[in-house]
């Protein structure tokens, strides 16, 4: 379990290696029935290889823009899904406002997995660029500072770790 937790956070923050785009031949049959069987609405899917054990597939539902990880077995991993920012529940509203005044925020989704719900972001201010993930009662979760030619600096409950500029090239 907290082995597909990290591998769910590693795929939020984008420290996998870089995805290879797939054929839909190329994606084995029981991670497609999966998706076919969780998403029945999915339309124009587009997949991927996030790294040996995880496929993604990219689609919409309505309006709506989504992607799916899955395990080579079918396993659902997570969903992520584009929301609009006032969308972004109230809690982590107020955390913005008190933790990241000033802030613009980007490309705002709701992450669900087995473990629960998550709320990724990007968020902008003066040069510096962050993407924090949030817990629904508005807890920050993980926050990665994005500068240029610096490292990436990764912050997972306060605690600072420094990323090889090669994570960067995703």
């Amino acid at each position: 379990m907290k082995q597909l937790l990290t591998l769910t956070l590693a795929a939020l923050l984008g420290l996998t290696a870089q995805a290879q785009k797939l054929t839909d031949d190329k994606v084995p049959a029981a991670v497609k029935a999966a998706l076919i069987k969780r998403f029945p609405a999915a339309k124009q899917v587009a997949w991927e290889k996030e790294d040996a054990q995880a496929y993604e597939a990219k689609f919409t539902i309505g309006d709506n823009k989504q992607s799916a990880n899955f395990d080579e077995k079918g396993t659902w991993l997570s969903t992520e899904t584009n929301i609009k920012k006032t969308d972004i529940p109230a809690a982590i509203q107020s955390s913005l406002a008190k933790n990241f005044a000033g802030y613009d925020i980007g490309d705002p989704e709701k992450v669900e997995s087995p473990e629960g719900v998550l709320y990724k972001m990007k968020l902008k201010k003066e040069g510096q660029k962050l993407e924090v993930v949030f817990l629904p009662d508005g807890t920050v979760k993980k926050q990665k500072e994005h500068k240029s030619g610096d490292k990436d600096k990764t912050k997972d409950k306060g605690k600072a770790k420094d990323k090889d500029k090669a994570d960067d090239t995703r």
